[in-house]
């Protein structure tokens, strides 16, 4: 896939929704789409974030207001987990209730609290605990499969685990033994990402 392919799926992916018909209507992978959309998102969060946290008060008060928390995320074209986050912060709720809450919403006393929160977090692709999990999960597929092309190639390398136990303060996931040539580049350590 060159740049412009890939600019042109990723201006088409807004939100998860748009992972189906795009899968249909092109030949990528649902999966591939989804990290496609995972790299927007973050790139744009971390664009947005202090403009959205100065702003979080008068979220807030649209939120006491009757406005939801994935109307207003949606609004600001900002990760609904995210957006609440911070807008709660400003009742004096810490970010450790906050993550208590996401792993727990059950718990949450305030019914609209609740509420929003567990949708919040269906609709959360990143910033919710699945969300995580799955980045997570992604990052562990593409190690093994890093791995196992080393292995096949008899490229010898270091893991982060046994670079860990060394005397090594940075631990890529695979640090190499010998540099090895890519292209027009020398790469000494491999690091695997599920975005």
């Amino acid at each position: 896939m060159d740049s412009a392919e890939y600019m042109a799926l990723s201006k088409r992916l807004k939100n998860k929704k748009d992972i189906k018909s795009v899968a249909r209507e092109t030949k990528y992978d649902p999966d591939l789409l989804l990290v496609i959309l995972s790299q927007k998102i973050v790139r744009n969060t971390k664009r947005n974030y202090y403009e959205i946290k100065r702003k979080a008060p008068k979220l807030l008060g649209d939120w006491m207001h009757g406005k939801r928390f994935l109307e207003i995320a949606e609004e600001e074209g900002f990760p609904p987990v995210l957006t609440a986050s911070l807008m709660l912060q400003h009742t004096g709720m810490s970010k450790k209730q906050f993550k208590n809450y996401l792993g727990s919403p059950d718990t949450i006393d305030d019914p609209r609290l609740r509420k929003e929160l567990k949708e919040a977090i269906k609709e959360e692709l990143i910033y919710s605990p699945q969300g995580t999990r799955m980045q997570h999960g992604r990052g562990k597929e593409v190690e093994l499969t890093v791995k196992k092309w080393l292995d096949m190639r008899r490229i010898k390398y270091l893991t982060e685990y046994d670079a860990k136990r060394g005397e090594h303060t940075k631990t890529p996931d695979f640090k190499l033994d010998q540099p090895m040539r890519a292209g027009n580049r020398w790469i000494n350590w491999i690091e695997c990402k599920g975005s």
